[in-house]
C-alpha cells in the first residue's frame, strides 16, 4: 500500500540532535573549530550599557555576518530569514532549534552601531589566523 503524508503520527517528543544534522566536512564545522570569541567578547563591553533591555548577544551577531559573508547573503532581511530556517546556520550561531533569530531591525540597529565604531570583525579575522598558525606551527613540530 503507497504511504500518505497524512497518514504518518505525529509524535508528541522527538529525538533530535541538531549536531548530527551538520555534516562533519561543512565549512562551518572548519571555521567553527578555529574561532574564539570570547576576546571579542570583552573588548566589545564597552560599547554596551549596563542599563536598559538586554542587548543582542554580540556574538550571535557576529556569527550571523560571518554567515551572511561566507554565503553571500548580502540582504539583512534574507540573513535574518535564512539562518532561522538552515540548520547549519543555526548550529553555527549557537542557536539550537528554539533560539530566537533577532529581528532584522535590531540586527541591522547593532550592526551600524556598536559594530561600525568597534574593531570587532579586525579582533575576530586576527584571533582565527592566531589559531590556526598555533596550531600550524604546532603540527610542524610533530
Amino acid at each position: 500500500m503507497m504511504g500518505r503524508l497524512d497518514d504518518r503520527q505525529s509524535s508528541l517528543f522527538y529525538d533530535f540532535c541538531l549536531e548530527d544534522h551538520v555534516p562533519k566536512d561543512h565549512l562551518l564545522r572548519q571555521i567553527a573549530e578555529v574561532l574564539g570569541l570570547t576576546e571579542v567578547r570583552q573588548k566589545l563591553a564597552p560599547y554596551y550599557s549596563a542599563m536598559g533591555r538586554p542587548s543582542l548577544d554580540p556574538e550571535l551577531m557576529i556569527r550571523m555576518l560571518l554567515v551572511g559573508y561566507l554565503y553571500g547573503i548580502r540582504s539583512e532581511r534574507r540573513l535574518v530569514e535564512e539562518v532561522h530556517l538552515n540548520l547549519a546556520y543555526r548550529w553555527f550561531c549557537g542557536l539550537g532549534l528554539k533560539g530566537e533569530v533577532p529581528e532584522r531591525s535590531s540586527f541591522s540597529k547593532t550592526r551600524h552601531g556598536r559594530f561600525r565604531d568597534s574593531d570587532a570583525f579586525r579582533m575576530v579575522f586576527e584571533s582565527v589566523l592566531q589559531t590556526k598558525g598555533h596550531r600550524r606551527g604546532h603540527c610542524d613540530h610533530l
